[in-house]
């Protein structure tokens, strides 16, 4: 997942224009707005230690050591 980052540093924003209260956007995206994208990003770390669990143990159930297979 590819992350940016953008600033507005000095842009100012009317109080009308604001939605909610201040600081109020922080806290919907540290809520609600986030959530999808850590399910998906747990969803694809387990996905990743389970892929590297079989290969582990494939590679430890079909390796040749000193011309025997442990």
């Amino acid at each position: 997942m590819k992350e940016y980052e953008i600033a507005f540093d000095g842009f100012e924003v009317k109080a009308s224009s604001l939605l909610g209260a201040s600081r109020a956007g922080l806290q919907a995206a540290d809520g609600d707005l986030l959530i999808g994208g850590r399910i998906q990003t747990a969803a694809r770390a387990i996905g990743v230690a389970q892929s590297a669990m079989e290969q582990a143990l494939s590679y430890a159930q079909n390796r040749v050591q000193f011309g025997e297979r442990s």
